[in-house]
C-alpha cells in the first residue's frame, strides 16, 4: 500500500495542555495497549467543552509515539455514513492502514492478516465490498485473539451518532441503508462481542443517553471528564507560558471571565478570545470585558432555555421544584442530562450528582426555573404538609420573589419582642448567585444581588447585598426562613451560631455575621427571620433576648422578624 500522510491534520498550529486528568485517562489506555491481554474498553463522558476530545487525541498521540497500532476516528458520523452504504469495514481498514502503514508493515502477523487490503490504494480499501472487507476484519480479529500480546487500539469520538444510527435503523426494512448501518454497529456499540479483541475508547458526544444506559455489569467502563479545578483554572489563566493566559493588565477581566466560564476549557478560551477581539476593535477594557461576559452568559441562557423548553410538563415541574437542590449539588446527572450535555452543570467528583460549572451558570439556571415555579407551582403554605416540605416551600417562594422582575419594595418587620416595629427590610434584587464562602459575596457596581448558600457551613437561606452605588444605610440582609416561631429555643440557638467566634484550636470558623462584618465593615447587616404567622408580644423576656443582645454587640447589626404581614407583602402565599 502506498505511504500516505497519517495522523491528526490541523488547519493551523494549536496550543496543547498536558493535564493530570487527561494524562491519567490516556495513560490508562496506553497501559492497555502495552498489555492487551486484559481486553480494555471505556466510554468517556463529560459536559460540552470539558475536554473529552482532547483525552482521545492525547491517547492517540501517546500510542503513536510508543509505536502502537491505533485507529483514531474523530467523527463517528463518517463511519456511520460508510456503514449505511455497506462499507463500514472498508472505512475502518482504510483508517487503520492510512494511519499505521509503517507499524503494520513491521508486524508480520498483522501484515499477513491485512495482506488483501495492503495491495490496494487507500481509496480502493475504503470502497471494498462488505464481504471482502469483512473477511479481512475477521482475519485481524482471529490474529488478535490468537496473539493476545498484539494490540490494536480504536478511539472513536462523537459515538452518539452510532447510538442514533442503531436506534433509528433497526425498525427499518432489512435491505435499507439505515438498517444495514444499524446491523453493522450492533457489534461495535458495546463491549461483550467479537470486537472485544481491540483496545477501545469511545468518546460520547453531547445529547445522547448511552452513558445512562450501559449494560448491567459494564458501568465500570464509564470515565467522566470533569471541569478544571479552581487551582488549575488559575494556573492556566495566569501562567505566562499558558495559551490561555491573561496579562497582568487584564487581571480584573480574567476574574470576571472565570466567574462566567468556571472550569470549562472551551469557555475560558472563548472568553479570552472575545476579550482580545474587543480590545483589537478599540473597545475599552471595561467594555471588552462586559461584551465577553455577555456573550458567555448569552450562550448559557440560550442553551438552558432550549433544554427547559424541550422538557415535558411533568419534567418542568420537577426541575423547577428542584431548583435549590440543583444549585447545591443534590440532583443526579440523569435528571438534568441536557444541562450536563451543554456544559452548564458537571459531575465534579465520583458522585453521580452535578453542580453548576460556575456562578453565572447557577444564576442562569435560577433565572430560567424561578419564573416557572412562580407561575405554575406556587401553593398556599397551609396546603403543604408541616415540617420540612412546608419549610422548603417557604424558602423557594422567598428566593423566587426576592428577584421577581418588577419588584422593588421594603417589607414591614418587627423586633423579636413582637410588640415593636423594626425598620423595613429591603426586598428586591436583580440577580441570584450561589456562594460557597464569604469571599464569594461581592457588591456589584450596579446590581443588587441575592446569594444562595451551597455549603452547609452557612445555616441561612440567602444573603442579599445592595449595589456599590446604594446609599450607605442600605443593609446586607441575611435571610432565614422557617415555619417555626423565631422565638423557638432551637431556632434561636441556630441563629446564635451566626455570631460564633472563630476558634483556631478546634478549627471552628467564625459565624456568618462576623465573617460578613469583617468582609464588609461599612454596611449595616440585618438578620431577617421569616415566619408565616403573626408575631405577637412576647410578654416576659425569654431566650430570644440572648439573640437580640448578641446582635447588639456587633456594630450595625440588628435582628428583624418578617412575619406574615411582611411575607404577604412580598407575595408569599400563606
Amino acid at each position: 500500500m502506498p505511504h500516505v500522510c497519517a495522523g491528526l491534520p490541523l488547519k493551523a498550529e494549536q496550543p496543547w495542555f498536558h493535564l493530570e486528568q487527561r494524562a491519567d485517562m490516556s495513560g490508562e489506555f496506553l497501559q492497555a495497549m502495552r498489555d492487551p491481554s486484559d481486553r480494555f474498553g471505556v466510554l468517556l463522558s463529560g459536559p460540552n467543552g470539558s475536554g473529552k476530545s482532547a483525552v482521545g487525541v492525547e491517547a492517540e498521540l501517546s500510542s503513536f509515539a510508543r509505536g502502537h497500532v491505533c485507529v483514531y476516528i474523530p467523527r463517528a458520523s463518517s463511519w456511520v455514513t460508510a456503514a449505511k452504504a455497506g462499507r463500514g469495514d472498508g472505512f475502518l481498514l482504510e483508517r487503520l492502514l492510512s494511519q499505521n502503514a509503517d507499524l503494520v508493515a513491521a508486524q508480520p502477523l498483522l501484515r499477513k492478516a491485512l495482506a488483501p487490503a495492503l495491495r490496494l490504494s487507500p481509496v480502493a480499501v475504503g470502497e471494498m465490498g462488505s464481504d471482502s472487507a469483512g473477511k479481512v476484519m475477521d482475519a485481524v480479529r482471529s490474529t488478535l485473539r490468537a496473539n493476545p500480546t498484539i494490540a490494536v487500539g480504536l478511539i472513536v469520538d462523537e459515538v452518539q451518532t452510532i447510538t442514533v444510527a442503531i436506534r433509528d435503523g433497526m425498525p427499518e426494512p432489512a435491505t435499507t441503508a439505515p438498517r444495514v448501518g444499524a446491523e453493522y454497529f450492533k457489534q461495535w456499540h458495546n463491549w461483550d462481542n467479537d470486537n472485544n479483541v481491540f483496545v477501545r475508547m469511545d468518546i460520547a458526544s453531547s445529547h445522547g443517553a448511552r452513558e445512562l444506559k450501559l449494560p448491567s455489569g459494564e458501568e465500570h467502563r464509564l470515565r467522566v471528564v470533569q471541569p478544571w479545578t479552581a487551582d488549575l483554572v488559575t494556573a492556566a489563566t495566569t501562567s505566562p507560558s499558558s495559551p490561555c493566559a491573561f496579562t497582568s493588565a487584564h487581571e480584573r477581566a480574567r476574574l470576571r471571565i472565570v466567574f462566567s466560564a468556571g472550569g470549562i476549557p472551551r469557555c475560558l478560551f472563548r472568553g479570552r478570545k472575545l476579550l482580545l477581539k474587543g480590545l483589537a476593535k478599540g473597545l475599552s477594557l471595561e467594555k471588552a470585558t462586559a461584551a465577553a461576559e455577555d456573550s458567555l452568559r448569552g450562550a448559557m441562557e440560550e442553551n438552558c432555555s432550549r433544554w427547559f423548553a424541550a422538557l415535558t410538563k411533568k419534567e418542568k415541574r420537577a426541575a423547577a421544584s428542584d431548583m435549590l437542590h440543583l444549585i447545591r449539588g443534590e440532583v443526579r446527572w440523569d435528571r438534568v442530562k441536557g444541562l450536563y450535555d451543554e456544559g452548564i452543570v458537571a459531575r465534579c467528583s465520583d458522585s453521580s450528582h452535578v453542580m453548576p460549572v460556575s456562578a453565572v451558570a447557577s444564576s442562569v439556571i435560577m433565572a430560567e426555573l424561578a419564573p416557572y415555579f412562580r407561575e405554575h407551582l406556587f401553593k398556599s403554605l397551609a396546603s403543604v404538609p408541616t415540617g420540612a416540605p412546608r419549610g422548603y416551600e417557604l424558602e423557594m417562594q422567598v428566593i423566587t420573589l426576592l428577584a421577581e422582575e418588577g419588584g422593588n419594595q421594603s417589607l414591614p418587620a418587627k423586633k423579636l419582642k413582637g410588640n415593636e416595629s423594626a425598620p423595613k427590610v429591603p426586598a428586591h434584587v436583580d440577580e441570584r448567585l450561589p456562594f460557597g464562602t464569604i469571599a464569594d459575596i461581592e457588591l456589584h457596581p450596579d446590581l443588587a444581588r441575592l446569594y444562595v448558600p451551597t455549603s452547609t457551613e452557612f445555616a441561612c437561606d440567602a444573603i442579599t447585598v445592595p449595589p456599590v452605588t446604594a446609599a450607605a444605610s442600605e443593609p446586607i440582609v441575611v435571610w432565614e426562613t422557617s415555619v417555626t416561631s423565631p422565638r423557638d429555643a432551637e431556632r434561636v440557638d441556630k441563629v446564635l451560631k451566626w455570631f460564633r467566634k472563630a476558634d483556631a484550636a478546634t478549627k471552628v470558623s467564625a459565624g456568618i455575621i462576623l465573617q460578613l462584618r469583617a468582609a464588609h465593615p461599612k454596611r449595616p447587616i440585618v438578620c431577617a427571620l421569616c415566619w408565616p404567622d403573626h408575631l405577637l408580644g412576647a410578654g416576659t423576656a425569654t431566650k430570644h433576648a440572648e439573640l437580640t443582645a448578641e446582635a447588639a454587640g456587633v456594630k450595625d447589626v440588628r435582628v428583624a422578624v418578617v412575619d406574615i404581614e411582611g411575607l404577604q407583602a412580598l407575595g408569599v402565599l400563606a
